[in-house]
């Protein structure tokens, strides 16, 4: 048996996948701080191997991402630092998304549905000064509400 036949197998059965990212960072000379971030991600039909390794892969990169703004917003890191860590985290997913077409022959993206709770509305004339009267008003734009 390959590796890519076992990334294809499914075990029938639901499944939680638990992630934890962990950074030590020095806040002083002698002060260590420890940031941990988990996520644990309910699935509620049973997966492909290849599936869980990228939904683990996934929430992984959105736990250090969220670690790594977090030390830019304290000011623990500089912007050069947090826009370096950002392109590492989206090479790896899209060297992790060839890997997936390899192994799969669908995309990663359509597979999982992966999508985005918001989508921007599209801007035009008419659109941009509706969007600023629903800022002012506190109106609901593609189902937000902008306060």
């Amino acid at each position: 048996m390959e590796m890519n036949d076992l990334h294809v197998s499914t075990f029938g059965y639901e499944e939680e996948i638990r992630v934890r990212f962990s950074k030590t960072v020095q806040i002083r000379q002698y002060e260590p701080e420890t940031l941990e971030y988990e996520s644990t991600i309910k699935v509620n039909k049973p997966l492909r191997g290849i599936d869980r390794v990228v939904i683990a892969e996934l929430a992984k990169s959105e736990l250090i991402y969220s670690c790594h703004l977090a030390l830019l917003s304290r000011r623990i890191i500089e912007k050069e630092q947090f826009v370096n860590v950002v392109k590492c985290l989206e090479e790896e997913i899209n060297a992790l998304d060839i890997k997936y077409k390899k192994i799969t022959g669908t995309d990663m993206k359509e597979t999982l549905m992966l999508r985005y709770e918001y989508e921007a509305p599209v801007l035009n004339a008419d659109v941009a000064e509706e969007s600023t009267d629903a800022e002012v008003n506190g109106d609901e734009v593609n189902g937000a509400v902008v306060e």
